[in-house]
């Protein structure tokens, strides 16, 4: 499982139009890990800064 941390602000940027840049990403971390014989997922998680 791997977390990609983003600020509030960025999440709509790295999510792209209807889903298509982190599907992107998606499937390229999905085909390098498919190479070693490994599955993996992907989960953006929203990182609020510190007050």
């Amino acid at each position: 499982m791997y977390e990609l941390r983003l600020d509030p602000q960025d999440v709509g940027k790295v999510i792209g139009r209807q889903g298509m840049t982190i599907n992107a990403i998606r499937s390229l971390l999905l085909a390098g890990s498919a190479k070693k014989g490994l599955r993996c997922s992907l989960e953006i998680v929203e990182d609020r800064p510190a007050s």
